[in-house]
């Protein structure tokens, strides 16, 4: 055996070495990832809660229903707010379009909640 071949053998194994280590060590990292992001994600989540209510009071909510109007058509309506000031009141009230409509709830034979918008 040479030198020359021995040197060569010896590069390629510490070359599979820390190859071998650094998947090892670094396999982890996808996961990592995810619970860093996920911890991310919850803590934004919380933080705009915490704005919502500290800046609009704890009635402020960008909660939209999805209202369906004659002839089959369906409109995002906002809960009225400081933001949304034409959206749905208390009494199920809203403008859209310039007209005034009442929304009222359906209840689906499978249990969901449709919105309705009725002339008042």
């Amino acid at each position: 055996m040479k030198l020359g071949n021995v040197k060569d053998l010896a590069i390629v194994g510490a070359v599979l070495g820390v190859g071998y280590f650094v998947y090892k060590t670094f396999g982890a990292v996808p996961e990592a990832l995810n619970k860093v992001g996920s911890a991310i994600g919850t803590g934004a989540a919380d933080f705009k809660d915490f704005v919502s209510e500290a800046f609009f009071g704890p009635r402020y909510s960008m909660r939209f229903f999805i209202v369906n109007f004659a002839g089959g058509v369906k409109h995002a309506i906002p809960i009225k707010s400081q933001e949304f000031p034409l959206g749905v009141d208390e009494a199920g009230l809203f403008s859209y379009g310039g007209t005034k409509y009442r929304m009222k709830e359906k209840k689906t034979a499978a249990g969901a909640t449709e919105y309705w918008a009725f002339k008042p």
